[in-house]
């Protein structure tokens, strides 16, 4: 493993000019849906940051080592051979702190690396995914329950409480005639982060309709304090292919098990493990949205008063968990990432 590792610390000098960004592979605009995020584009490669971990910095200059110099045939072979997670433990460290850091930024690197340095071979998310595959398929067959890369590609982890839901429709969407995909639109207050340093919200919508019972607002907010996503209620809870019935007036049947336009509601808690999504390049902003990842660990799980509700034990923990215990459980893993 050192020999291959090595070939993932070569330290090579980078640039840290902004040069004039590109982006050829831009879409044209996208729907409203619900929230679109906007974002500065890229202007370095790599993007390191003052603010930035040991393990951050050194995943950003590892990967511009790689992109800077296609590996070899045989250094590919060696590390496909790679059959013991000990040997890859150190990869997944790193790969943990990039999303953990700004999982934004990290997609904008990944997409959008070669058109700002001309000295990139191609883009660094082939490589990035044959990396975490490779991790993932290791991890499956020794039996690991596959939590640690779930976590790993988390973009964000958090502890949220609802103040507003809203309905509406993607019309990119094809499920609806004339209307596309339905959407449910989530605005929520952050109320603990397990997972997340750098984490993309906006303005606060619905909070001041919140009152407490004197008639004041709950809370007082600046720009930008309140954490969008958005999903879509025909999706199976437990991430299978939406399936959709739809009557002549356009209403809804929803399958039996799909997450329904009540799947989360207002003045209500909960754990969400949630992705950020890239969706277009507008000629000044990059635009994202954030939604939950649904399949195998399941990416909503409620909490009512203080019990973190996990029907199918999907973290060995119990089907009703304290919140203490649950967060504790996950930092714990966490924790063997960064510190393998």
């Amino acid at each position: 493993m050192k020999k291959i590792f090595l070939i993932f610390v070569i330290l090579i000098p980078v640039s840290m000019r902004a040069q004039t960004p590109a982006w050829p592979d831009s879409s044209g605009p996208t729907s409203a849906g619900c929230y679109r995020l906007a974002v500065h584009p890229l202007t370095e490669a790599p993007p390191l940051r003052s603010d930035m971990s040991l393990s951050t910095l050194l995943g950003y200059i590892y990967l511009d080592s790689v992109m800077r110099t296609p590996l070899s045939d045989s250094q590919w072979a060696a590390f496909e051979a790679i059959q013991s997670f000990d040997s890859l433990k150190d990869i997944l460290k790193y790969i943990y702190a990039l999303t953990a850091y700004d999982p934004v930024l990290l997609a904008e690197y990944n997409r959008d690396a070669p058109y700002i340095n001309p000295g990139y071979w191609s883009k660094p998310s082939p490589v990035l995914f044959h990396m975490e595959e490779k991790i993932g398929s290791v991890l499956q067959s020794s039996g690991d329950t596959t939590q640690k890369m779930y976590l790993t590609m988390a973009s964000y982890i958090l502890h949220i409480k609802v103040i507003g839901v809203t309905r509406n429709w993607d019309s990119m969407g094809h499920y609806v005639s004339g209307k596309g995909t339905p959407q449910s639109c989530v605005e929520a207050l952050i109320l603990d982060t397990i997972k997340g340093q750098h984490i993309l919200t906006g303005d606060c919508e619905f909070l001041h309709r919140i009152k407490s019972g004197d008639g004041k607002t709950l809370a007082d907010t600046t720009p930008g304090d309140c954490f969008h996503f958005d999903f879509n209620p025909i999706t199976d809870k437990s991430g299978n292919n939406p399936t959709i019935n739809v009557l002549p007036s356009d209403s809804i049947i929803f399958a039996q098990n799909a997450m329904g336009w009540n799947g989360v509601v207002a003045d209500s808690e909960y754990i969400v493990f949630c992705a950020a999504r890239y969706f277009d390049y507008d000629g000044t902003y990059s635009s994202f949205d954030i939604t939950p990842i649904m399949g195998g660990q399941g990416g909503i799980y409620p909490v009512n008063g203080g019990i973190v509700s996990d029907p199918k034990n999907n973290w060995r923990l119990g089907t009703s968990v304290a919140i203490g215990d649950f967060e504790t459980a996950l930092k714990a893993t966490i924790s063997k990432i960064q510190n393998p």
